[in-house]
């Protein structure tokens, strides 16, 4: 089955799931039927959890987080 994958603003939309961001999304690949989305932080801003990986019915798998020290 062919998923339609949309991208609006800050919210990623697979068929008629919304799942909305933070941040805008500036690029998405869809890989092992998992959606990979890059989000586009503000350079003034010190987050850098920007990558998720969404499954194609809508819920987020894992995200990058930032490194504890």
């Amino acid at each position: 089955m062919n998923n339609i994958i949309k991208v609006n603003g800050n919210e990623l939309n697979i068929d008629s799931k919304i799942i909305k961001f933070n941040y805008d999304i500036r690029d998405t690949k869809l890989v092992n039927n998992q959606v990979i989305v890059l989000l586009s932080i503000p350079f003034n801003v010190n987050e850098i959890d920007n990558i998720y990986a969404v499954s194609l019915d809508g819920k987020i798998n894992w995200k990058v987080e930032s490194l504890s020290v």
